[in-house]
């Protein structure tokens, strides 16, 4: 079975780009303060990212849901994934749902 490993600590030239880890990005300042003072009017959350829906080693989605939910408990929030080429669908909550398209936009959602 082939390793899924996390996307924020995949190996990177630092000169062109940086992965921050998800677990680290959810605590940052910025982060919370439109979480928690930038959302009273927010109808949707979408997240889009190529990061498989499931199967990863770090639950990327997963964390930013929970910290989401600390704030906007009923709010829907869409995650668009990517990274496995796979046609998925996924029920996080009541109010959360992911979908990742397969190979070349094959489906679209």
């Amino acid at each position: 079975m082939p390793h899924h490993p996390s996307f924020s600590d995949l190996g990177n030239d630092k000169f062109v780009s940086t992965c921050q880890p998800v677990h680290q990005l959810v605590n940052e300042p910025w982060f919370q303060y439109v979480l928690r003072d930038e959302t009273k009017d927010v109808d949707l959350i979408v997240v889009v990212g190529h990061t498989p829906l499931r199967n990863t080693t770090g639950f990327e989605y997963d964390l930013v849901l929970s910290a989401i939910r600390q704030h906007l408990p009923t709010v829907p929030v869409q995650f668009f994934g990517g990274h496995s080429h796979i046609r998925d669908f996924r029920k996080y909550d009541e109010f959360a749902h992911g979908i990742e398209i397969g190979l070349y936009l094959v489906t679209l959602g």
